[in-house]
């Protein structure tokens, strides 16, 4: 009908980041970043569950794997919903882009390359140089990280490893800002002047 069913309101600032839905003990929770805080809600209601102050990230949005929530900032914070900091790494910070977190490690594309950490300590397994800024974030698919810089300049990264393998570099000829869509075995990469689709042959 488009009543409201209810209203939480909210400190006033902008925000570009998306809300995440994590379910917890059998129930679901709806994430709302913020400059202020990441805020934890019950969906049918609007009832707080929880709440992590900030600084979070206004652009990039959340991660969750293995039960903790990794929330860029300076610095990205690592912790377990309704919990307290697991730790804190200044080495993730990021202007745009959302981490990747899976099989036990977050990467994330930050303005000197793409980092790797164990996401149950943060400590560094390997970081690989690229030419910069990245506005798309990391994707990941078929054990491969994409990251593709404001260039249109895209590295194929192996995921996993204690270190960093380059399996392939492309350039797409015009500038890339969006964070690509994997659907079908295809990578769809959004320019400024075309829609790109990558597939296997």
């Amino acid at each position: 009908t488009g009543i409201d069913r209810w209203r939480l309101p909210r400190k006033s600032g902008m925000n570009w980041s998306s809300p995440m839905v994590l379910r917890r003990d059998g129930k679901e929770e709806v994430l709302f970043p913020s400059s202020s805080e990441l805020l934890a809600v019950e969906p049918a209601t609007g009832k707080t569950v929880w709440k992590h102050d900030g600084p979070i990230a206004t652009i990039a949005s959340p991660a969750l794997d293995g039960g903790r929530l990794f929330a860029p900032g300076s610095p990205l914070v690592a912790f377990k919903p309704g919990g307290q900091d697991d730790w804190k790494s200044p080495k993730l910070s990021t202007r745009h882009t959302s981490p990747v977190a899976m099989d036990g490690k977050l990467y994330g594309a930050i303005v000197i390359g793409v980092n790797c950490v164990d996401a149950a300590t943060g400590n560094e397994i390997w970081q690989h140089r690229l030419k910069g800024p990245f506005s798309a974030s990391l994707v990941a698919g078929d054990g491969k990280l994409y990251a593709i810089n404001e260039e249109g300049i895209a590295t194929v990264l192996a995921q996993g490893g204690e270190k960093a393998k380059v399996l392939a570099t492309n350039t797409l000829g015009e500038k890339v800002s969006a964070t690509p869509a994997i659907s079908g075995g295809r990578l769809f990469i959004r320019g400024d002047q075309h829609l790109f689709c990558l597939g296997a042959k």
